[in-house]
């Protein structure tokens, strides 16, 4: 599924759109959302607003549909406890906030391809560091996925995941392999980068970026009436 995704990045209609415009859309209003206490409106629109986008965009629906379920029941388990502390409104509103991050964080990733946020912050001197690690556990997350869906299949040919019993034992057999597979390759990373012997820099080739003024006027209004439906809303 990241392999897909990452493809995915790369062709998607909003592609070669400016990084910027995407973070500012996408990933400001997860911050803008996490203010709110006692109001459902700003997180139900941007959850519309968010559907509406992959819409436009033609997402892939089952690679969403997939994202979002395993993010939905994940929320729905870990707020049982919520339930009692607070009362049904504020568990339904902490389950409608994760969904709207879920969505803007799968729009984020399913137009806007990694390299295109390492270009950006490749010339920040402070972040490239950041940058080389993050470009290695890249790598590394597709080869544990690989590992992971190889591990499975190798399982489901032997009958081991045909019962709720052999899948609750096989599935924490392929947890620990994952884990003790994570931490075998991390050291080869790790070692990779401290075996440099110098501070790199990665070499990222120019991107040409569709930057549209009005388009991002528009996104920091959307951005803007979400702050001020929350703030009206407190006071």
């Amino acid at each position: 599924m990241l392999r897909t995704i990452i493809n995915l990045s790369k062709v998607n209609k909003l592609s070669k759109v400016h990084p910027i415009e995407k973070i500012i859309l996408f990933l400001f209003p997860i911050v803008i959302l996490a203010f709110v206490r006692d109001l459902t409106m700003p997180v139900l629109l941007n959850i519309a607003v968010m559907i509406v986008l992959n819409m436009i965009i033609e997402s892939p629906k089952h690679i969403l549909i997939k994202f979002v379920k395993g993010i939905f029941i994940f929320s729905l388990l870990t707020s049982i406890t919520v339930v009692f502390d607070y009362g049904i409104k504020h568990t339904v509103i902490l389950i409608l906030k994760s969904l709207s991050g879920v969505l803007c964080i799968f729009s984020f990733v399913i137009t806007t391809p990694m390299e295109d946020v390492f270009y950006l912050t490749s010339n920040i001197k402070g972040v490239r560091e950041i940058n080389d690690i993050a470009k290695n556990m890249i790598r590394f997350l597709i080869l544990v996925e690989d590992e992971y869906f190889i591990i499975t299949k190798a399982m489901e040919s032997r009958l081991g995941l045909n019962s709720v019993g052999y899948k609750i034992k096989n599935i924490g057999k392929i947890l620990g392999i994952l884990f003790i597979n994570i931490l075998n390759r991390w050291k080869e990373i790790k070692d990779s980068i401290d075996s440099r012997g110098y501070s790199g820099k990665t070499v990222y080739m120019e991107r040409d970026y569709k930057f549209s003024g009005k388009r991002f006027l528009g996104i920091c209004l959307y951005n803007i009436i979400l702050v001020t439906s929350i703030f009206y809303a407190n006071f």
